[in-house]
């Protein structure tokens, strides 16, 4: 800059003949090229001052950038190398605009003051600023006005008591005060936007009020781009203290689709640390095969799951938006596998801990390390009639509850036929041989358990007016005795000696509907009395509708000698725009008395910058009707801001949630980021950010 501007005006006083002797012109950096024009120029040359006055434009090019600065009365002043100019003075480059009551530019340091600013770089305005330095293209606002609203009387403005802007990558900014109109709404310590499309940095507030936490004053701090987001949390809780977390969410439809949210908290209220994990992911690692379209190669596959916590509790302090008031169990697995023409090889890991209602904790209920399994595409033996066969191996490590770890093999062998009766009719016989070796099992003394199970089973599908009818005889039988946890009837060789029944029937494209049920022929000591032989009868219909995303689904499971054993309804009812109503009911065998109801409303006017979110979820019996959820969110767009109000009671704890988004161009905004914006968890609202409401 200071060979630009010298360069600039000696030029100028060289052809002007008023060049003093003694002065050197420093040669001017490789590329550029510096005019000017202006009314009137004078040459001090006892004080070394140039002044250019009226109407005076200086265009500095370096080969990518022009600026140009305009005022009516600018100084050079060579001696001290400052540029000074005096009144209105305008800045301008492909970025934006700035305007200011007189500049101070020292080209030595390349530092630059100005005071009395006005500045458009989009999408930042600068209305006022009471000082500005300027450096390597970086500026500094004192006392500033700014806003991103591009209204000639902006929505909502922002004081802030210093910024730091660089054009067209970033602006941050301490001790802002919020002004809708010009109305304080709330004070922020600290506010950081990205200018730069590819980088795509934006903080969120949030503000909440729990009885359990305190008031939170809750930040989160996203980088989105294309199918990548991370998220940063910092929150602090005015009774449980600071707390932290991270999020990370990747999808590639083809390759790769996951997500994990991680968050931690020293409670000072239980005084102990807090943590909450929870995600997984689907990985195609690898494709030598082509889609399994060539004769050689495979395809490799990983996947994860995780959802764990430090206590039962934590998600209804810290993750509230996720429907497990109480977490039922944890739950960590993980898996490889290698798919080819031939077999699928999976090796993987599990452990699932349940929950203790007495004390809160969690204990084992089974974990595997490793389990194994080799399973063979179906195939046919040439000379055997088309026969179907089917074969797979496995190897289970696996601790039940609080059992020393046990090793398990296991094989099975399945054999079929499709036989056509008739265009309508098909009869399928299959026959089938399964056996399992426990080594050393602690339910046997110790001694390795070897059991073989053999059965068949033919089944009759008819193509009916009715739907597709499925009637049925299996019978499975164990060749050895043995003691088996995970088996239902322990001690009888006879397993299954069953006739089933199952009619599916589908209406168009959209609903189906399933009903079925069978009769158990063992001997048993309930003798023959057909309250005790028919099988729970099982009721099922649903219906999608890929138009508007309407569904229900409902299941109702009854056992003729036992009563009802579940009920579950579940449904979404679409109205006019994103407008819609959902509800739902349980009721288990556990609890016959007591009926669970979910509600939720949302209320979006077409064409309107308001919505409102609101739901109740009732527990009741006989006796009582409990509202144990409630909450109501309103949402208003304006402009370029968006502003969400929420209040939720649930489980006893009384919770508000405040937040403020300022968009910042939001016609502009990158596709990415506005996908940062929505749910990355299924129990997350559209435009949730994170889970504390």
């Amino acid at each position: 800059m200071k060979n630009k501007l010298l360069a600039a005006f000696c030029l100028l006083l060289a052809g002007a003949n008023l060049l003093a002797e003694d002065f050197e012109l420093p040669a001017p950096t490789k590329g550029e090229f510096i005019y000017y024009t202006a009314d009137e120029t004078v040459y001090d040359k006892n004080n070394s001052v140039v002044a250019i006055k009226g109407n005076a434009e200086i265009f500095i090019e370096d080969g990518q950038t022009t600026r140009v600065i305009k005022g009516d009365d600018i100084q050079v002043h060579l001696k001290e190398q400052l540029l000074i100019s005096n009144g209105t003075t305008v800045i301008e480059d492909e970025k934006g605009v700035f305007t200011s009551n007189g500049i101070k530019f020292d080209m030595a340091s390349k530092a630059l003051l100005m005071e009395d600013i006005k500045a458009e770089y989009s999408p930042i305005r600068v209305l006022s600023t009471k000082s500005m330095e300027a450096k390597d293209g970086e500026y500094i606002l004192r006392d500033a006005n700014i806003t991103c609203c591009d209204f000639e009387k902006p929505h909502y403005t922002l004081y802030v008591g210093k910024a730091d802007l660089i054009p067209g990558d970033r602006i941050w900014a301490t001790n802002a005060v919020v002004k809708y109109g010009k109305v304080p709404v709330f004070y922020l310590p600290f506010v950081y936007r990205s200018l730069n499309a590819d980088r795509l940095f934006t903080t969120y507030v949030d503000f909440d009020q729990s009885d359990n936490t305190g008031f939170g004053f809750l930040t989160s701090t996203v980088y989105a781009k294309n199918d990548f987001a991370v998220k940063g949390n910092l929150d602090y809780y005015t009774r449980s203290g600071i707390g932290y977390g991270a999020e990370i969410s990747y999808e590639d439809p083809q390759r790769f689709r996951g997500s994990l949210q991680a968050y931690t908290i020293y409670d000072k209220v239980k005084e102990e640390q807090r943590w909450g994990i929870d995600g997984g992911y689907w990985w195609e690692v690898a494709d030598t095969s082509d889609s399994l379209n060539k004769g050689s190669g495979a395809i490799y596959f990983s996947q994860f799951e995780t959802r764990n916590v430090s206590d039962a509790d934590f998600n209804d302090d810290f993750f509230r938006s996720n429907p497990y008031v109480v977490s039922p169990d944890q739950l960590t697995r993980f898996s490889v596998a290698r798919q080819s023409g031939w077999d699928t090889f999976r090796i993987g890991y599990t452990r699932r801990e349940q929950l203790n209602e007495n004390d809160k904790t969690y204990s084992n209920a089974e974990e595997y390390a490793p389990k194994v399994d080799l399973i063979f595409n179906p195939f046919v033996i040439n000379g055997t009639g088309g026969i179907v066969n089917n074969f797979s191996v496995g190897f289970n490590n696996a601790q039940i509850e609080d059992y020393d770890f046990v090793q398990y093999l296991n094989a099975s062998w399945r054999s079929s036929k499709d036989i056509k009766l008739h265009p309508n009719f098909t009869l399928t016989p299959s026959g089938y041989y399964y056996q399992d070796a426990i080594l050393k099992d602690p339910t046997n003394n110790d001694e390795d358990t070897f059991v073989g199970r053999y059965g068949g089973e033919l089944n009759l599908r008819s193509n009916l007016i009715t739907g597709l009818l499925d009637i049925g005889y299996r019978y499975t039988k164990r060749s050895a005795s043995g003691s088996l946890t995970n088996i239902e009837y322990q001690g009888l060789d006879e397993e299954e000696n069953l006739i089933y029944i199952q009619n599916y029937y589908m209406l168009g494209q959209n609903f189906y509907f399933r009903l079925a049920s069978g009769y158990d022929l063992r001997n048993s000591q309930e003798g023959w009395d057909a309250k005790y032989r028919i099988e729970p009868i099982t009721a099922e219909a649903g219906y999608f509708s890929p138009k508007t995303g309407a569904h229900f689904y409902l299941q109702n499971i009854y056992d003729v000698h036992e009563g009802n054993q579940a009920f579950v309804l579940d449904s979404i009812f679409k109205s006019i725009g994103d407008s819609y109503a959902s509800f739902g009911m349980t009721n288990y065998s556990t609890d016959r008395n007591n009926f669970l109801f979910t509600s939720k409303f949302l209320i979006a006017p077409k064409n309107m910058t308001w919505r409102a979110d609101m739901g109740i979820d009732v527990s009741a019996n006989d006796s009582s009707l409990y509202a144990y959820s409630k909450h109501i969110k309103i949402y208003k767009d304006f402009h370029d801001i968006s502003v969400m109000v929420g209040l939720r009671d649930r489980n006893q704890n009384l919770s508000f949630s405040f937040r403020i988004n300022i968009l910042c161009g939001a016609g502009e905004k990158n596709k990415a980021l506005r996908q940062a914006d929505e749910y990355w968890y299924p129990w997350r609202d559209d435009r949730m950010i994170r889970d504390n409401f």
